[in-house]
Parts: structure tokens; sequence; C-alpha cells
């Protein structure tokens, strides 16, 4: 069996439901991580009694799931983050991220993902960062910036900020 052959078994085993919450949280955890969570472990441990062919060795099941089920292609995994906390999620975002662009942020994203929300934001009245503005005007202004360096930073002021959160106003 190859890679795709296994996929579709597991996805006629498990359902799509389960098949891409599966895919998500491989995608989620750190490369690092040396075990499939309680979870994942029950499903796969069931699954490979019915394929024996398949792999067992964690490093060769999240190379195995590391994989854009809507553009069939690997996810390439990131020193950093991606994140779409700064865009205010119009009428239709949550299905359009679903269905066309699931992986276009994260540790691990798809570069057709990517280019989709890019394209989805570009033709969508999207507010960015509290105000309107376009794709073009956004990736200019930030196309310097690592978004994980520029959350921590908007974290920290709202941290430390005057509320006196931390010095224990409230």
């Amino acid at each position: 069996m190859n890679a795709n052959d296994i996929r579709t078994a597991f996805r006629e085993q498990f359902g799509i439901e389960r098949y891409r919450r599966f895919i998500h949280q491989i995608a989620r955890d750190s490369p690092e991580r040396d075990e499939l969570r309680f979870w994942q472990d029950r499903c796969w441990r069931e699954f490979v009694v019915g394929f024996p062919d398949a792999p067992i060795e964690m490093n060769d099941v999240r190379d195995l799931f590391l994989w854009c089920y809507v553009h069939g292609q690997s996810l390439e995994p990131l020193c950093g983050r991606i994140a779409l906390q700064d865009i205010r999620k119009p009428n239709g975002w949550h299905k359009a991220l679903e269905e066309s662009f699931p992986f276009s942020c994260g540790s691990c994203i798809c570069p057709k993902c990517s280019l989709a929300l890019k394209e989805w934001i570009a033709n969508h009245d999207c507010e960015i960062l509290r105000r309107r503005t376009d794709w073009n005007s956004y990736r200019n202004a930030h196309e310097n910036d690592t978004t994980s360096e520029v959350l921590k930073q908007g974290q920290r002021a709202l941290w430390e900020g005057e509320a006196g959160w931390r010095a224990g106003a409230f």
C-alpha cells in the first residue's frame, strides 16, 4: 500500500470527520512529539489491525498524515507559526476556512491553502486589525513581520497594560 491508499483506507474506516480531525491534530502537534494523542493512538491501533502494512513508527505516521486533504499535497513545516487572530471574520469565513484553506495557518501549512486564503481575503470584505484594508495593504505593512512576534508584542502590551492586570488591580 502506498501513502495515498493508507490515507484513503483510514478515511473510509473512520469517516471524514475523524480523518480530518486526525490530520489537524498531527499538523498542530509539535514535531518533537514522540507519540500520538490517546484518541489518535486508539484509532491507529485499530486501523493497523486491518492494515498490517501501515507504519507504526510515530515519524512515519506523522509524515503520512502531514497532508492537505483539500489540495492533495504534503504540508510544509514552518519555523514559526502563522496566525489569523488579526483578521475579523466576515460571514462565510468559517465555512471557507474549513473547505478551501484549512491549512493556511499554524506550524505546518499547505502552500495552496495559503494562496487560497490570500485570494479569499482579496475578494471579500474583511476587517484586518480593526480597520478596513485589502490584502495588498496588509501584506505590505507586515511583510517583514513574523506573526508570532507581532502577536507576542500585542499580548505583552495587553498583559502589562494600563489596566494594571499584573499589578493586581482586578
